[in-house]
């Protein structure tokens, strides 16, 4: 068997070529003790901060009908099958009045079945964040360094920091990260990677080839951790997975939760997929009990109605599709959310975004300066969402292509993408730009990079099904194949 860190077989993929604008890795240092633990000073002020809460809108603005989408939770409670098991739990003679399986055996060997691996490759732990926190206790020294990309979700940060880490951000405001940048940030001290898949708060996932790169190049030690809390949202067909991350790779881990398409985010359950060395030393910090007699059954009952979670999950999946289509006939271009929720990028906008949408009893996520980040909910109050949208005039300050250049510029923009079967943003960006030059324009100045790539996504998202296509032939080719398609359309 390979040494962990070590990859099991080397990765079908090869570096694309091109010159690539580098974005800047930030660093977050934290001095801490060396070979230590001990926080360095300050870290514990970075917390964790939420969203606003339903409680605080009623009370601000007088509203009773207030809808929170600022956590990306289901809009319904857990399956009729689980609330049954929770209420034989909380009321039989042998439930909530005994402790809880202090290993959770049964829930392990479920989550084992349901992906195929061995229980020696899960771990569990009180929610997604709770099993982060052992993880970092576990990897992570006052000598060690972390890298993320940037935009992603706090928690990876906030808590590195914790163990007195120095944490690097890859600066890259993207739906997907890009690997030239992101391996250009890597230290031999390097000890965590964090890619969410897909990403919070912009909602890309990552191609199976993009894990492979990275995963092949960082330094050994390095664990490369995928986050996939809204993998069960995911319709894009080169998404790697779960079991097969772990399985290609000793030096990965995956990490889930029960808290989005199971409903169960009160119940705090999450796991680790991974190397067994990994999963053992992870589960050696769990605090004993840690997940509770409730939590356990709930979760062994809603993994084995999988296909029912699946269901409700199309239906998320449903209404996303049908909330971004009518945001892009808007004439404002969006991204490609594979999650259960949308990023709307307002820019200088988004506080006034956010605003408008809590007055009419909304509760979204405010990213100021960025954009707005709202949970797919029930129907009518996704309408209510877009009422808002179709009211403001958000074109000045919304950072993504808008008005008739989305369409004009997505279009040779999916074509590429449908070839290339990748969301990859060089690729997206080199799109745009083909597209504006067969209509003999000049890109617009206002659009930067991050905004020509989105412009890229945005198309692919409405216009074609991605295919999985190898990308290994080159950007140059698949850009010369969209071009002649384009121009062939034309002269029709």
């Amino acid at each position: 068997m390979p040494r962990v860190g070590e990859a099991r077989r080397e990765p079908p993929c090869r570096e694309q070529q091109g010159n690539r604008q580098r974005n800047p890795v930030r660093s977050l240092a934290v001095p801490g003790e060396v070979q230590g633990r001990k926080p360095g000073p300050g870290a514990m002020s970075l917390v964790y901060r939420a969203g606003r809460s339903a409680a605080e809108i009623q009370q601000q603005y007088g509203i009773s009908d207030v809808v929170k989408l600022s956590s990306n939770e289901l809009p319904w409670g857990p399956l009729p099958s689980v609330r049954d098991a929770i209420l034989r739990a909380v009321t039989g003679d042998d439930g909530a009045n005994r402790y809880p399986d202090l290993r959770a055996t049964e829930l392990r060997a479920t989550i084992a079945a349901y992906h195929g691996v061995d229980p020696g490759r899960v771990a569990v732990g009180a929610g997604s964040g709770g099993i982060l926190a052992q993880l970092v206790r576990s990897e992570l020294r006052g000598d060690s360094a972390v890298l993320v990309p940037g935009p992603t979700f706090d928690l990876y940060r906030i808590m590195s920091t914790w163990t007195g880490a120095s944490v690097h951000v890859a600066d890259m405001p993207a739906t997907v990260p890009d690997v030239d940048t992101l391996v250009a940030g890597l230290r031999p001290e390097t000890r965590l990677v964090f890619l969410a898949s897909p990403n919070n708060p912009t909602g890309g996932a990552l191609g199976a080839d993009r894990v492979a790169r990275i995963a092949s190049r960082v330094p050994e030690g390095c664990i490369v951790v995928v986050d996939e809390a809204y993998a069960d949202f995911v319709t894009a067909c080169h998404i790697d997975q779960g079991a097969a991350l772990i399985d290609r790779y000793d030096n990965v881990v995956v990490l889930r939760t029960f808290s989005k398409a199971h409903g169960l985010a009160g119940l705090r359950i999450g796991y680790l997929l991974g190397h067994p060395a990994i999963v053992d030393r992870v589960g050696a910090l769990s605090t004993p009990f840690h997940i509770g007699t409730v939590g356990q059954v709930a979760a062994i009952e809603s993994v084995r109605h999988a296909a029912q979670v699946r269901e409700r999950a199309e239906r998320v999946v449903a209404e996303r599709e049908r909330m971004a289509a009518t945001i892009r006939a808007m004439g404002l271009g969006l991204g490609w959310s594979q999650a259960n929720f949308l990023w709307l990028p307002a820019g200088s906008g988004a506080a006034r975004l956010a605003q408008a949408l809590e007055q009419r009893g909304l509760v979204p996520r405010l990213f100021d300066g960025k954009g707005v980040r709202v949970t797919v909910a029930r129907a009518a109050d996704n309408d209510r969402v877009l009422a808002v949208l179709g009211e403001l005039d958000l074109r000045d300050t919304w950072t993504l292509p808008v008005g008739d250049g989305v369409v004009a510029a997505a279009r040779t923009a999916a074509e590429l993408e449908s070839v290339s079967g990748v969301v990859d943003g060089a690729v997206a960006r080199d799109a745009y730009r083909a597209a504006l030059a067969l209509a003999g324009r000049v890109p617009d100045p206002q659009i930067d990079t991050w905004g020509a790539e989105q412009a890229g996504h945005a198309l692919v998202a409405e216009l074609l099904d991605v295919v999985s296509v190898d990308l290994l032939e080159g950007r140059e080719k698949i850009a010369a194949q969209v071009i002649a398609t384009a121009r062939a359309k034309d002269g029709q």
